[in-house]
């Protein structure tokens, strides 16, 4: 076991605040929840590191833990019954699942573990792990919908989120300068987690790949999807959850830094949003909406930032480096040996699926290139309607409440709708994971909309009644 310098400053700094200030805890969860590169305490012989976030998780869930066996009352509407219920029941299945190489380890039967290796199919630490991952964020989600209880929290901890972004952006352009500079770029501070393949130094075609606090470029080009909406429901809305200025300086360093990933999941992840949002947004405009029509507004300047820095990239870069780095990461994708595999772990995915329809061969066991197939290879159909119930849930309150609510809550939940239908379209194409804490906290705040949405009209009644 070492402690990694991060660790020192994190660890102290969590028990004091679980001790003195624990109403800060969640806040720094949510805070550290993209630093998935980073590790507090890294434990060589399991070839492990925890990450920041899941500390002050892990902290945080003790604490909320103790106030329930103290009796602490938590009030919940008879949707979130129905949520909670069926984020359970996503965890009873996964469990049930593990049960599988068990049965199966006589088969041999080829897998590709989530540590990127080829092995035959047995019980094994990654089964534990990977579940021990899934039962913190799900525990983490089912805590914030039964805790949060009115739109100034759940503002507060989306303002927590963009800060946190901001950082992720800074420290990525101080990357991208230590690359330009040749200076040594201090990856034992946030890439320090022994259990990832760590991604920093990655370039291609001598253009340099940004990953900043994410384990390589297509993951943080991920987290950098789910935030876009975030910061334009922000720009676009009146509610003062940071200043106009500061979500400007967001939106140009989000799209500048997802070119920069030179990630296919971040780019055509961008064209998906900006394609959908444009249609959402127009559609409701034709119907008389104003604010819809101003929107379009905000694309079609979105769109002309894109143009810009893709200008300016190429500008710093050279067209013919961009060019070549745009077609290695693209068609030559599918046609070289990266491609191939990717093709051959959806195909086995399937295959597994095909031979173990109920609940595949064990949450944990098989990691294809998509969430889909890796979701229907390791829990099967049981599994894959589980978590496809708990999405459809998720999009359904969105649509509900979007429609009834006032426009400074409209907006912000339109972003965090199109947040997800960012996360499920990189899910089907390429990250195959569902541990990105930040995912599953975006989810909690989704999940307490018709709590907060009852509690902001009760007032609102109140207000009127007196």
């Amino acid at each position: 076991m070492i402690i990694t310098p991060l660790g020192y400053i994190l660890i102290p700094m969590g028990f004091f605040v679980f001790f003195s200030y624990p109403s800060y805890l969640l806040g720094l969860l949510v805070f550290f929840s993209p630093f998935q590169a980073a590790s507090v305490i890294n434990f060589k012989n399991l070839n492990f590191g925890l990450q920041p976030g899941y500390f002050f998780a892990i902290l945080w869930i003790i604490h909320e833990i103790i106030n329930i066996l103290r009796r602490k009352k938590f009030t919940i509407v008879k949707e979130q019954k129905t949520i909670i219920m069926l984020l359970i029941n996503f965890f009873v299945v996964s469990t049930a699942s593990i049960i599988m190489p068990l049965f199966l380890s006589d088969k041999n039967i080829t897998v590709h573990n989530p540590k990127g290796y080829d092995v035959l199919l047995s019980f094994s630490k990654t089964n534990i792990t990977q579940l021990l991952y899934l039962l913190t964020n799900l525990t983490v989600t089912i805590l914030i919908v039964l805790g949060l209880r009115n739109l100034s929290e759940v503002k507060k901890l989306i303002k927590t989120l963009l800060y946190s972004c901001f950082f992720a952006l800074v420290y990525g352009i101080y990357q991208l300068v230590c690359y330009l500079l040749k200076l040594p770029f201090p990856y034992w501070l946030f890439n320090n987690n022994i259990g990832y393949s760590q991604g920093f130094s990655q370039t291609v075609e001598n253009i340099k790949r940004i990953s900043s606090i994410a384990t390589e470029p297509s993951m943080y080009a991920f987290f950098l999807l789910m935030m876009i909406p975030i910061i334009l429901s922000v720009i676009t809305s009146k509610n003062n959850v940071i200043s106009k200025k500061m979500a400007n300086i967001l939106l140009y360093l989000t799209i500048a830094e997802i070119i920069l990933t030179t990630s296919s999941t971040g780019y055509i992840g961008l064209l998906f949003f900006v394609s959908i949002y444009t249609i959402y947004n127009f559609l409701h405009s034709i119907r008389g909406g104003r604010k819809y029509q101003q929107n379009l507004y905000y694309i079609i300047r979105t769109v002309g930032i894109i143009t810009g820095l893709s200008i300016i990239y190429i500008f710093v870069f050279g067209l013919a480096n961009v060019i070549n780095a745009f077609t290695s990461l693209t068609v030559d994708k599918f046609n070289t040996l990266s491609g191939q595999e990717r093709l051959q772990g959806f195909l086995n995915g399937l295959n597994l699926f095909i031979n173990y329809p109920v609940l595949g061969v064990g949450y944990g066991s098989n990691r294809t290139y998509d969430l889909i197939t890796t979701i229907l290879s390791n829990t099967g159909i049981l599994g894959f309607i589980s978590f496809s119930m708990i999405i459809i849930i998720a999009i359904k309150i969105l649509m509900k409440y979007i429609k009834v609510a006032r426009n400074d809550e409209k907006f912000i939940m339109i972003g965090l709708l199109f947040s997800l239908l960012n996360a499920i379209f990189a899910f089907t194409i390429s990250i195959p994971d569902l541990i990105f804490l930040y995912f599953w906290i975006i989810l909690g705040f989704i999940f307490t909309i018709p709590k907060v949405v009852e509690v902001s009209n009760e007032n609102s009644n109140k207000r009127f009644d007196s």
